[in-house]
C-alpha cells in the first residue's frame, strides 16, 4: 500500500544483480542472509565489489554480522528515522531537484483549500520558472518549491509542503524517536545523498506496527527526494528478485 502511494504499483523493486552498480546498499529491516538466502549472494558480490553495505535493524541479525555497519534502531522507528533523513538532507540542499522537477510530483500545485491538485482544464498545474504564473504541467518549465495565488486562493508545489512538514523533524528529534545517536543520523544522511547511486532493500520487518503502510511509503519517498529511483544501482526496493528491470 505504501508502495503503491509512492511508485504507483506495488511491490516496486531493483533486480537484485543491480546492487552491483550501487556505492551503498541499506538493507532496512530485512535480514537477507536467514530469510532471502538466494539474495544474499548479491549483496556479498556487491560489498567485494566495493559497495557499503549498511544495516538498519533492531537485532545484530545474520545480515548485520556481514555488514560493513550496524545501526541498531528502537522496534517501530523505522518512519521517524526516515523523516529525520529526509529532513537533513533537504536542509543541507542534497536533495535532487533536477530529478524531481523532471519525474515527481513535486512541482505540481496543490489548493490550500482542500489539499487538492489544482487543475485547469481537467489538467495539472505549476509554476512556469520563466513567467511566475501558473502553467499546465507539461507546457511549462516549472519550479520546484514555491507558493503563489491563484483566483484568489493561495496553492503551494507539493514539494514546498514536504519541505515545511519535514522542519519538525531536527536531528534531535529522530535521535530521541529512534535510540540512535544523531551524528550517527547525520553521516548516514550524508553519506546517503552523497555516496551516488545508493540502493534501498526494505524487509516486512518495519511493517509489523500500526500504520504499517507509513515506513515503506516514506522510504521508497526517501530514495525519489535522493533521486534514486529508476537508476541503475538505485532503487528503494520490497521485491528483490529478478523480475523488474532498471530504467537505464
Amino acid at each position: 500500500m505504501g508502495m503503491q502511494l509512492v511508485y504507483g504499483q506495488q511491490r516496486g523493486g531493483h533486480d537484485a544483480r543491480d546492487y552491483m552498480n550501487a556505492k551503498m546498499l541499506i538493507l532496512w529491516g530485512r535480514n537477507i542472509a536467514d530469510t532471502h538466502t538466494s539474495e544474499m549472494r548479491y549483496v556479498i558480490d556487491a560489498r567485494q565489489n566495493g559497495t557499503k553495505v549498511i544495516v538498519i535493524d533492531p537485532r545484530f541479525c545474520s545480515s548485520a554480522a556481514m555488514a560493513d555497519e550496524w545501526i541498531p534502531i528502537r522496534p517501530g522507528a523505522d518512519t521517524a528515522l526516515a523523516l529525520g533523513m529526509m529532513s537533513y538532507i533537504i536542509s543541507k540542499d542534497m536533495h535532487d531537484k533536477d530529478w524531481l522537477t523532471k519525474y515527481s510530483c513535486g512541482p505540481l500545485l496543490v489548493k490550500e483549500s482542500d489539499g487538492q491538485y489544482l487543475r485547469i482544464n481537467d489538467k495539472y498545474c505549476v509554476i512556469d520558472s520563466k513567467t511566475k504564473q501558473v502553467s499546465e504541467a507539461g507546457s511549462a518549465n516549472p519550479i520546484l518549491s514555491g507558493s503563489i495565488i491563484y483566483n484568489g486562493e493561495k496553492c503551494s508545489t507539493s514539494f514546498a509542503l514536504l519541505e515545511e512538514s519535514l522542519k519538525q523533524y531536527t536531528l534531535k528529534w529522530t535521535s530521541e524517536h529512534t535510540d540512535i545517536d544523531a551524528s550517527v543520523i547525520e553521516r548516514l544522511s550524508r553519506d546517503y545523498a552523497t555516496m551516488k547511486p545508493s540502493a534501498i532493500r526494505m524487509g516486512q520487518g518495519m511493517q509489523r506496527v500500526y500504520n504499517f503502510h507509513s515506513p515503506f511509503r516514506t522510504v521508497a519517498t526517501l530514495s525519489a527526494v535522493f533521486g534514486c529511483i529508476g537508476v541503475k544501482g538505485g532503487g528503494a526496493s520490497h521485491l528483490g528478485g529478478s523480475s523488474y528491470n532498471t530504467q537505464q
